[in-house]
């Protein structure tokens, strides 16, 4: 080969290496954008959930108190209850003495 052909052959290597750089630095801008992207989403994503995080905490307090309310219910339904059957035997004892009298 001579020196001329030598030459055109680094040229032409040297032109196909800035190419390589230059689809290289592409990919880089490509990826670091897409990366840039995929943070943003998560932040997004990880902002969502603690706001859903947050109403289903609510939701649970909110669903001990009706619990609570409910036992409260239940607690004095059965006081009620047992007053009603306690003027029942009363009431049965008023009877019974006043026809034995």
């Amino acid at each position: 080969q001579s020196v001329e052909d030598k030459l055109l052959q680094r040229e032409m290597e040297y032109v196909q290496i800035q190419k390589n750089h230059s689809i290289i630095l592409e990919a880089r801008v490509k990826l670091s954008n897409r990366n840039q992207e995929l943070i943003e989403e998560k932040q997004k994503t990880e902002l969502y959930l603690q706001r859903e995080v947050e109403k289903v905490k609510k939701l649970s307090r909110e669903l001990d108190e009706v619990n609570i309310m409910e036992q409260t219910r239940k607690e004095q339904s059965s006081m009620v209850e047992k007053e009603l059957q306690d003027v029942r035997i009363t009431l049965v004892e008023a009877t019974s003495n006043a026809v034995e009298n």
